[in-house]
């Protein structure tokens, strides 16, 4: 039960951290605007995160500096959770990543669905293979650790389920007359 307990916060982590880096950077890029190593970082690695802020959809709510913010909040209270064991409070947290990481999965899907194809005569570089080409490992890695702490959260509540469902057979078979 308690590596559940660890996979749901290290998945959590992982997207809470990753959200607060991204908004870290895009802050210091606005301060330091002549660093290449900021450009680099907010244009190659965050840049799903980042494009996310540029729809013209209710999506971009997600990204402000206020999310940073949130998310380390939301770090700081997983942690509280973890260590005072409050399962359905550490699944509802990996909800909420699981919900974060669709909204830059589909902001990240809607910014290279419309515009994907390439201007190639050359018939291998076709329209699936830019898409699949283009496949950010941030989103892919986000996707996967919010995935896997929900089906973490909801295997915890299985397995307590099954815990009880044996200790009340085992309650029963000793009270019951023979």
């Amino acid at each position: 039960m308690k590596r559940l307990y660890v996979i749901q916060f290290l998945a959590c982590s992982f997207v809470f951290l990753t959200w607060g880096a991204a908004e870290l950077a895009a802050y210091l890029l606005d301060l330091f605007p002549g660093s290449e190593a900021l450009w680099y970082v907010n244009l190659v690695i965050f840049r799903p995160i980042q494009q996310v802020a540029y729809l013209n959809s209710p999506l971009h709510y997600l990204i402000s500096p206020v999310t940073g913010l949130a998310a380390m909040a939301l770090l700081a209270v997983t942690t509280l959770f973890l260590l005072r064991g409050r399962r359905l409070a550490i699944a509802c947290t990996s909800h909420l990543c699981l919900l974060m990481t669709v909204g830059v999965g589909r902001g990240w899907q809607a910014i290279h669905g419309a515009g994907a194809a390439t201007a190639s005569l050359d018939p291998r570089y076709g329209v699936e293979l830019d898409v699949f080409a283009q496949a950010d490992v941030i989103v892919i890695a986000l996707v996967l650790a919010s995935v896997v702490a929900t089906i973490a959260g909801h295997l915890s509540f299985l397995v307590q389920f099954g815990h009880d469902a044996k200790r009340r057979v085992r309650r029963f078979s000793a009270t019951s007359p023979a």
